[in-house]
């Protein structure tokens, strides 16, 4: 009797045991379950603004954006999605690179070439090549490598999906520069002014021929009533004979 009491009070402390262990670890999986949570909901009440300035990698694109005022329009209702380039990135630059940045005008129209807006593009979208609108009013190329990496304007993402909200910001490795914003001005004043020379130098050989023909048919008449005229003459002279 004593035996089967004790076995009875074992097997109920085991039983007992394992359910305090159970729900030890169900507790510490909840604990880290509204802890990722928590810290998704805490990046998502942030602007792109704000994620910018809080992202110590990102540091330079935000001191760049604030300079240039595009931090306010990352703070509007978006969506945006933002590829921006690390601080190793703009470690990267070259000294002609860095000119163009000094530039306030360039400068902004660069960093809006990082800019997409009225989306938040998730890179689980990005699969088969394709091509979507900056702010610079330029296309960016976003692709999938054959080993999986996601490119954009050929600089690889290195952070993916940085959650804001108003969209979505990436890391990239590069800063990407868009084509130069007056070669189609250029080449458009260059075919308008091709187009234009010609007929007005055409135009110019015309008046000449017109104003050389009037004299010559003048003298032309003018001799032949002259020649008319003596004709006249000589026979008045011959009658009278």
């Amino acid at each position: 009797m004593k035996l089967r009491t004790k076995l009875f009070t074992a097997s109920f402390m085991s039983v007992l045991a394992l359910n305090i262990s159970n729900y030890a670890l169900a507790q510490g999986n909840e604990s880290t379950s509204d802890s990722k949570t928590s810290k998704a909901t805490s990046q998502a009440t942030q602007d792109i603004s704000q994620t910018l300035k809080s992202n110590s990698n990102l540091s330079k694109f935000a001191s760049h954006a604030k300079a240039t005022g595009l931090d306010k329009t990352l703070k509007g209702k978006g969506p945006y999605t933002v590829f921006a380039p690390s601080d190793k990135a703009f470690d990267k630059l070259t000294d002609e690179q860095k000119k163009v940045l000094a530039n306030p005008e360039h400068l902004k129209k660069v960093l809006k070439h990082h800019v997409v807006a009225h989306k938040a593009l998730a890179t689980k979208n990005i699969k088969e090549k394709m091509n979507v609108p900056t702010m610079a009013e330029e296309y960016l190329v976003l692709e999938t490598s054959k080993d999986g990496k996601k490119i954009v304007g050929g600089a690889l993402i290195k952070e993916e999906d940085i959650k804001c909200k108003n969209g979505v910001v990436h890391v990239i490795d590069e800063v990407l520069f868009p084509a130069e914003e007056n070669t189609k001005e250029a080449s458009g004043k260059n075919t308008e002014k091709s187009s234009t020379e010609p007929s007005s130098k055409s135009a110019d050989k015309a008046e000449p021929a017109k104003a050389e023909s009037k004299p010559a048919t003048d003298s032309t008449s003018t001799e032949s009533n002259a020649q008319g005229k003596d004709s006249s003459s000589s026979k008045s002279m011959d009658e009278s004979k």
